[in-house]
C-alpha cells in the first residue's frame, strides 16, 4: 500500500518516499566515517511518534513542491503536522507534540464537519507557531463527492481544534470545487496569512491569499496574475510559500504559465506576489535565460523585508538552481547558481537566513560522471554564492566520494547555528538520511543521522523534509521511514545543539552596593536552563537564582571570588555544561568629612582658631582610616593692566597644608602651618579675618568646606582693648 499525497488540478502527483537515483557510489573507511561523526557537535535521537487508532502509514512534513514549513518550534516546544492512512487507505490529518525534545503520540485533527471520512486524501501541509504550542496548521480535505477544500486547523497546548472550512473566490468550480492552502505564517496570537490555490469555472488553477484573524480565516482572495500571464482555460498557477516579517508585510512565491510560447500552455515561470496590509500585488520574474518548467519552492525573510526565494528552472542544458532576491515584496533580477565543474540538473529546495546578510540554500546536482550531489549554496551580503558540493557520510564498506545525494531541509536561527537535513544512498543502495551544521559561517562533516530501532535494514528510505530550530540552536527535522514490516511511518529526528555557557566574564562589585544584576546565558539543548553553583562560592551577599539564572545582591566583604557554574539543560537526554568564573568585591570608598570647629560669636558661619602661625583644622572619619592630606586655599583679587583698561582676575593661592591620620569613627585636629603667603594675607586681610577652603583629601576622595574662616588671636585681642 502506498500513501499518496495530492495536489489540486492534478498538476502535480507523487508519492512519499525518497527519490533513488541510479548510479553506483563510492565511500569511505568505517574509521573515516567514525571521525566524521565525532566532528559532529550536537546530539541526534530518532522517533517515531505512535499513529492515531488505525493507523498504518504516514509522514510528517512532506509536501511538494518541498518546504520547511512542517514543523515550527517555539521556546523548546515543536508542532509538526503531515498526514496518516489506515489499513482503507483512508488518509488522515496528523499533529504532533514534540517539548523539549521528547516526542509525543500522533494526534487527528478533526476535520470540518461534511468532511469524508473514507477515501480521504487529507494532509496538513503547514504549521505556523506564535508561542509554545500555539500555532495554525494548513492544507485540505476530502468530502464524500471526492471535492477537496481548503481548511485551517487552530491547534493550542499541542491539541488541534476542529478543522474550518475556507469560503472560495465566487468564480469556484462548483462541478470540482476543488482548493489547497500550502503554506501559512503568523506573526502575533491567531493572525497569521496562508497562500494557496484554488480550481475555477473556466477550469483553471489561480493562487489565493486568506487571511486568519483570532485563529479563524477570513474568505479567500483570487490574485491577479501579471499581464503576460497565459489566458487560456488551461493556465495553472500557484502559490507554494509565504513568509511574513509585519503584522503587515508578506510576500508569496510559486509560479505561473505565461504567454511567451506559442505553445498551449506557455511557459512556466518565477511568480512573486508583494502582500500588504492585505492587498496583493504580482510580480513576474524574468528568468536568467531562455527557459520554462520554473518552481520557486520555498522562501525565507528577514525582519527589515529582505527576502530570498530558491527552487529551479528548465533550460537547453536541463535544470538550473535558481534565487530571487526580494525586498519588501518586490523581487530583483533572479541569480542562475553557479554549479562544481560539470555540473548540471541543479535544483534548490529549501533555504534559511541566519540574518538579512547570511543565508543558506539547499539541493542537489548531477556531477560530471552522472552521479547526484547534495549541494549548499550560501548568501552573503546579497550576493550568491557558488553551490558547495557536500560530501556524504561514509560507509562501512566504501571508500572515496559517496555519490547520489540531497540536501531537502534547512533550519536557522539568528545566533548564528543552521541543521540541514536530506538522504544518500551507501554502496549498497540503501537510502540513509543525513545532517549537516554550519555554525557562524563555519561548515561541517555530513553525518548519518541514526532511524528508530524499527526501521527497516534493508530498504529504510528515510526522507527529511522540513526543519525548524529553536532560539537555543536546537532543532527538530521531521519526514519519515519504511520500517520492518514495509510500512511507511513518520519520522523525528531531534537534534539537540551541545550545551555551553556561554558567558565568560562578570562586572565587578563594591562593598555595599548593589551588584549589577547579570544574566548567566547558555546555547544548545533546548532551553529552560536550570543553574548552580557546583564548585567554589559566590561573594558573600550574592545569590543565583537556578531558574533564571541571574546573579544579584549586596557584596558584603571585599575580595575575589573564583567559582563553576553549572548548566542543565531540559530535553532527551538532559546535557550538562560548567564554566568557571569569578567576581572581584572591592571596598567600599573611603570619605573624609572637615568640620568647622563650633561657630564663634564674632565669626558668624563658622571659624578656624589660629594660634601663632598654627592653624587648628578638626577632622571626622566617616570610612576606614583615614590618611591624607588638608590644604588651605584663598581666592585672591588681584588688578592687572589690559591695555588702557585695568581687569581684576582672580587666583587661587594656597596658604598652608598638612598631613593627617585619624580612626576611623573618631575625630582629630590637624594643624596646618600658614606659609609666607598665608601670613602676608591674613595681615592684609580686613579685621584680621581670611575666607579660606579646607580641602581634606584622603585615599583618591576629597572632602571640601567653603565657609571657614580664620581669626587672628591677635585681632581679637585688640578688640578687647
Amino acid at each position: 500500500m502506498e500513501l499518496t499525497r495530492w495536489r489540486p488540478g492534478l498538476r502535480r502527483h507523487c508519492y512519499v518516499g525518497v527519490s533513488l537515483l541510479a548510479a553506483v557510489a563510492l565511500a569511505l573507511t568505517l574509521a573515516q566515517r567514525a571521525a566524521a561523526t565525532a566532528a559532529v557537535q550536537y546530539m541526534q535521537t530518532a522517533s517515531s511518534p505512535t499513529l492515531p487508532t488505525g493507523g498504518t502509514q504516514g509522514y510528517l512534513g512532506w509536501s511538494y513542491p518541498a518546504t520547511t514549513g512542517g514543523v515550527d518550534c517555539v521556546s523548546g516546544s515543536c508542532v509538526a503536522v503531515g498526514s496518516y492512512s489506515d489499513a482503507s487507505n483512508n488518509n488522515f490529518p496528523l499533529i504532533t507534540s514534540t517539548v523539549q525534545g521528547t516526542a509525543g503520540p500522533g494526534i487527528l485533527a478533526q476535520l470540518p464537519a461534511g468532511a469524508s471520512v473514507t477515501g480521504s486524501k487529507t494532509g496538513l501541509n503547514s504549521v505556523s507557531c506564535w508561542s509554545a504550542n500555539a500555532c495554525i496548521a494548513v492544507g485540505e480535505y476530502g468530502t464524500p463527492n471526492s471535492d477537496y477544500l481548503a481548511m485551517v486547523t487552530p491547534i493550542s497546548g499541542g491539541q488541534p481544534g476542529t478543522g474550518i472550512d475556507v469560503s472560495m473566490p465566487g468564480d469556484i468550480n462548483t462541478t470540482y470545487p476543488t482548493s489547497n492552502l500550502n503554506s501559512v505564517s503568523c506573526w502575533s496570537a491567531g493572525s497569521c496569512l496562508s497562500v494557496g490555490d484554488y480550481y475555477n469555472v473556466d477550469s483553471q488553477i489561480l493562487p489565493i491569499v486568506v487571511s486568519i484573524s483570532n485563529s479563524k480565516p477570513g474568505a479567500a482572495v483570487n490574485v491577479t496574475l501579471p499581464s503576460n500571464a497565459n489566458k487560456n482555460l488551461q493556465q495553472s498557477s500557484a502559490l507554494n510559500d509565504v513568509k511574513c516579517w509585519s503584522s503587515t508585510q508578506c510576500v508569496a512565491v510559486g509560479d505561473y504559465y505565461d504567454d511567451s510560447s506559442s505553445s498551449v500552455t506557455g511557459n512556466l515561470v518565477p511568480l512573486v506576489v508583494q502582500i500588504s496590509n492585505g492587498a496583493a500585488t504580482s510580480h513576474g520574474v524574468t528568468l536568467p535565460s531562455t527557459g520554462s518548467g520554473t518552481s520557486l519552492n520555498a522562501l525565507s525573510c528577514s525582519a527589515n523585508g529582505s527576502c530570498y526565494a530558491v527552487g529551479y528552472y528548465g533550460d537547453a542544458s536541463g535544470s538550473e538552481a535558481l534565487v530571487v532576491p526580494i525586498a519588501n515584496g518586490v523581487p530583483a533580477a533572479p541569480v542562475r547558481v553557479p554549479l562544481p565543474t560539470g555540473g548540471s540538473n541543479a535544483a534548490l529546495y529549501s533555504i534559511s537566513c541566519v540574518s538579512a546578510t547570511e543565508c543558506y540554500a539547499v539541493g542537489n546536482y548531477e556531477d560530471g560522471a552522472g552521479a547526484y550531489q547534495a549541494m549548499l549554496v550560501p548568501i552573503t551580503n546579497g550576493n550568491v554564492g557558488n553551490a558547495l558540493e557536500i560530501t556524504a557520510p561514509s560507509s562501512p564498506t566504501a571508500s572515496g566520494k559517496l555519490q547520489n545525494g540531497e540536501l531537502k531541509a534547512i533550519g536557522c536561527v539568528p545566533a548564528g547555528t543552521c541543521i540541514a537535513g536530506g538522504d544518500y544512498l551507501d554502496t549498497n543502495n540503501i537510502g540513509q538520511a543525513m545532517t549537516l551544521k554550519i555554525s557562524n559561517g563555519s561548515i561541517g562533516s555530513a553525518a548519518e543521522a541514526p532511524l528508530p530501532n524499527d526501521a527497516s535494514t534493508t530498504a529504510p528510505f528515510p526522507y527529511i523534509s522540513a526543519i525548524n530550530c529553536d532560539q537555543s540552536g536546537s532543532c527538530l527535522a521531521v519526514g519519515e521511514y519504511d520500517n520492518t514490516t514495509g510500512n511507511m511511518v513518520p519520522l523525528e529526528l531531534q537534534l539537540q545543539q551541545q550545551l555551553a555557557i556561554t558567558t565568560t566574564t562578570l562586572p565587578a562589585g563594591t562593598v555595599g552596593s548593589a551588584y549589577q544584576q547579570t544574566t548567566l546565558s547558555a546555547s544548545g539543548a533546548w532551553g529552560s536552563y536550570s543553574w548552580s553553583v557546583s564548585n567554589g562560592s559566590l561573594p558573600a551577599g550574592l545569590t543565583l537564582d537556578p531558574q533564571t539564572g541571574v546573579i544579584s545582591g549586596t557584596p558584603s566583604a571585599a575580595g575575589n571570588s573564583s567559582f563553576t557554574v553549572e548548566v542543565t539543560g531540559t530535553g532527551a537526554s538532559a546535557q550538562t555544561a560548567t564554566q568557571q568564573l569569578s567576581i572581584d568585591v572591592a571596598s567600599a570608598p573611603v570619605t573624609t568629612t572637615p568640620t568647622p570647629a563650633p561657630p564663634h560669636p564674632s565669626a558668624p558661619g563658622g571659624a578656624l582658631k589660629l594660634s601663632g602661625n598654627l592653624v587648628n583644622v578638626p577632622i571626622l572619619c566617616t570610612g576606614s582610616t583615614c590618611t591624607g592630606t588638608v590644604k588651605l586655599t584663598v581666592t585672591e583679587v588681584v588688578v592687572v593692566k589690559h591695555g588702557h583698561k585695568r581687569v581684576r582676575r582672580h587666583r587661587t593661592v594656597v596658604i598652608g597644608s598638612a598631613h593627617f591620620s585619624v580612626t576611623a569613627g573618631h575625630r582629630g585636629n590637624v594643624h596646618v602651618k600658614l606659609n609666607a603667603a598665608g601670613r602676608r594675607l591674613l595681615a592684609k586681610a580686613k579685621r584680621h579675618r581670611l575666607r579660606v577652603r579646607v580641602v581634606a583629601s584622603a585615599k583618591g576622595g576629597h572632602q571640601t568646606s567653603h565657609s571657614a574662616t580664620i581669626v587672628s588671636a591677635v585681632t581679637k585681642k585688640h578688640h578687647k582693648r
